[in-house]
Parts: C-alpha cells; sequence; structure tokens
C-alpha cells in the first residue's frame, strides 16, 4: 500500500480515529507520517501496522516527532518502527510540548543489535512522551523482545527524574521570584522613608 492510495484520506481533518492492518506492507517513510500528523491534529488513536514481519519498516523512530509536536490529543499509537539509531531531539525556549501519549504499540519493531544503548530509546521516548504509561510489543523474536521489556522498565525511571527536575526548577524559580518581590519591597521602603526624611 502506497502513500498515494492513502493521501486523499488526508484531507479529513477532524478524523479522530483510524486503524489500518496492511499485508503483506505498508510503503510509507518518516515524510509520510509527518504529513499524516499535520494532517489530523484531532487524532486520538491511530494504528498502521505492517504485518509482514519478515520485511523490515520503513519508517523509524524520527516518524516520532510530528506526532508529538501537532497531535495534541493523540493517546494512543501503534506502528512498527525500524530502531536503528535515536534521532537528535530536544525542545527549545517557548516551544516546549507536554503531550498526554498513554499506549505506544511497536508491534515487531526491530531493535538492531547497532544500538545495544537501549536506555537511548527510552529518555527519546519519555522525552517526547512524558506521561507515556504504556509500551506494548508483538515480539517473537527473544533478543529483540528483551530489549523492548528493557526500554519499558526504563521509561518510567526517566519520566521521574524528569518530574523531579521540573518540580526542583519550579521551586527555584517561585523562590527566586519571592526573593525579588522582598528585594523590590524593601527598596520600595527605603525609599519612602528617605523623601520623608
Amino acid at each position: 500500500l502506497s502513500p498515494d492510495i492513502l493521501r486523499p484520506l488526508l484531507a479529513c481533518k477532524d478524523l479522530g480515529s483510524f486503524t489500518l492492518q496492511l499485508y503483506p506492507g505498508f510503503d510509507a517513510d518518516d515524510d509520510f507520517l509527518a504529513e499524516i500528523a499535520t494532517a489530523w491534529p484531532n487524532i486520538h488513536t491511530l494504528k498502521l501496522f505492517d504485518i509482514h514481519v519478515d520485511q523490515e519498516p520503513t519508517v523509524t523512530l524520527a516518524c516520532l516527532i510530528p506526532f508529538a509536536r501537532h497531535c495534541p490529543d493523540l493517546s494512543t499509537l501503534g506502528i512498527r518502527m525500524f530502531c536503528s539509531e535515536v534521532p537528535t531531539f530536544s525542545h527549545t525556549t517557548g516551544d516546549r510540548f507536554d503531550h498526554y501519549l498513554d499506549v505506544l504499540e511497536v508491534g515487531t519493531s526491530p531493535i538492531t543489535e547497532d544500538l545495544q544503548d537501549v536506555s537511548k530509546i527510552a529518555a527519546f521516548l519519555s522525552n517526547l512522551f512524558p506521561h507515556l504509561s504504556e509500551i506494548s510489543s508483538s515480539e517473537s523474536d527473544e533478543e529483540n523482545s528483551a530489549r523492548w521489556d528493557r526500554v519499558v522498565e526504563m521509561v518510567p525511571v526517566f519520566a521521574s527524574v524528569r518530574v523531579q527536575e521540573k518540580n526542583f526548577w519550579t521551586e527555584e524559580l517561585s523562590a527566586e521570584q519571592d526573593s525579588d518581590d522582598e528585594t523590590g519591597e524593601e527598596s520600595s521602603t527605603q525609599r519612602d522613608a528617605e523623601e520623608d526624611a
């Protein structure tokens, strides 16, 4: 199934749910997934599964970034990805999004042997989707299944650290603001006293 066949559906701007299970394959790439994310900003459930497990997926972990950026209501996302490297991603000042994706279904997404440090995948997913509570895979390969199990174990750890950091900086900023307010009040009182004198 090619993107050209699905592209007319992108005109349905208010689409809320879309599930497609394909055999023998889904001939799409990260750019087309970005088109979907941009076209369906109100989507809350999206599942695009290529069930031809002998064929490497043509989309990568990078396809998740547009969904985090453009689909704030997305709570369940299912997609089979080729995980050979972790894309570079960081929030920019004034453009930090707090996405509420709850469930990520990765199917039989392969994590290649080149990417031994699966903590990088966990950190990436937690950074994009800080409220992610479930990652499910249907991997029959024991080695790959074990890699995803490690990702599942680490995502909550990264999320917990991120919450602690957020709370810490919130308290720090609040304390600084209180200190500035007190300093401003003292300066105002001192000026008033000098004027009265």
